[in-house]
């Protein structure tokens, strides 16, 4: 039996939709995978990886500002003798760690893979301009991607956008394999509720899944939303997430009854929300994907967001893509879609449809073309 490709895999944090992807990727190559660290301080989601059969490696590490340092990977790696090297790209975050793998690579003459989900919007790009300080981290991480593109063999870019992105520094395409986010079925409980046997059954809910940032545009979803609650006087804002925008938004609807924050919920908690909604918004302002997007789709519910969202790409004729913090087109979108329920049921069975395409196979696919090709060359 032939040997596996031997892979080493950085990986910033445990993100659980990414083990299925592992797992998978594990099943037709001989896999590593080295976190950086186990989770953000603002994720709060379950880090276990029972039950996953991959080899994996959670880097001890330092913080240092918007850096993390994984001081012994060099050391870890210089006795060991892989294939192929994937690298997560995380901007700063994984920048230390991602030239020690780089290194590595050079010494051992092994071919090394980007992963990049970078994108560019108008919000990130305000962002980096906004102090003095992040205009010198920008310039330096300009400088660092165009060493970094120039010595890595091929790219693996995980939306359309992210493919632009390294298009724009100057990537060659043929060293591009693009794919997209899935969210694995199997982490998405399945529940068995009805909104008619709710308190809810009488509303429409509007839904939406976020951590409470600036950048996720919710203050345009509430502000739509309250000059929409005389034209739908049985509509009801369902906001699930926390973060450090929550006490402004709260502040924004305190005077409309009919938005409701409910705060963090998982699993089945978060299932029975998305079972019950009519409709399903991600007004972000800047997003290299939105995984919630997806996890709507398999509930078949239609879908609002914007252009600066990743998962836009995804969205057919099973929702409307807006223009990120336009309060005036999400108006128009949601009234459109709550306001003709032959439309609304149309786009939520084209949402289920599409959501059965996106499989783990596919999302591990740019991988095994990405490696197949750097072994060929």
């Amino acid at each position: 039996m032939k040997n596996k490709t031997k892979v080493f895999l950085l990986h910033n944090i445990i993100a659980p939709y990414r083990l299925p992807v592992f797992e998978e990727l594990n099943k037709k190559l001989d896999l590593t995978v080295y976190f950086c660290h186990r989770k953000s301080k603002d994720r709060l989601w379950d880090t276990s990886l029972k039950g996953y059969r991959f080899k994996y490696y959670i880097l001890p590490h330092i913080k240092l500002g918007p850096f993390i340092s994984n001081y012994n990977l060099f050391f870890k790696l210089l006795p060991s003798h892989y294939d192929v090297y994937i690298v997560c790209e995380n901007a700063y975050e994984t920048l230390f760690s991602v030239l020690i793998v780089l290194i590595i690579a050079k010494v051992f003459r092994k071919p090394l893979i980007i992963w990049s989900e970078h994108i560019i919007t108008e919000f990130s790009k305000k962002e980096s301009e906004s102090s003095l300080l992040k205009k010198i981290g920008n310039k330096v991480l300009k400088f660092y991607r165009k060493f970094l593109y120039k010595n890595t063999d091929a790219f693996i870019a995980y939306s359309r956008k992210a493919k632009e992105f390294l298009l724009k520094n100057g990537v060659p395409e043929r060293k591009i394999f693009t794919g997209r986010q899935t969210m694995p079925h199997e982490q998405v409980i399945k529940v068995n509720i009805s909104k008619s046997d709710t308190e809810y059954k009488n509303k429409q809910i509007i839904l939406t899944v976020s951590y409470l940032k600036k950048m996720k545009g919710i203050e345009y979803l509430i502000q739509a939303f309250n000059e929409l609650k005389l034209e739908l006087e049985n509509a009801i804002l369902i906001i699930i997430g926390v973060g450090e925008e929550e006490k402004r938004l709260k502040s924004l609807a305190q005077d409309n009854k009919d938005i409701y924050f409910i705060g963090y919920k998982n699993g089945i908690e978060k299932s029975k929300w998305y079972a019950i909604a009519d409709l399903f918004v991600l007004p972000t302002l800047h997003d290299a994907w939105g995984l919630v997007v997806n996890e709507a789709m398999y509930f078949g519910l239609p879908i609002i967001t914007t252009t600066a969202a990743g998962c836009s790409e995804i969205i057919k004729d099973n929702g409307f893509i807006i223009p990120p913090g336009d309060k005036v087109k999400l108006k128009e979108a949601v009234k459109k879609i709550l306001t003709n329920q032959e439309l609304k049921k149309k786009m939520g069975q084209r949402s289920k449809e599409y959501s059965r395409i996106y499989t783990i196979e596919g999302a591990t696919s740019p991988f095994i073309n990405a490696i197949n090709f750097v072994l060929s060359v």
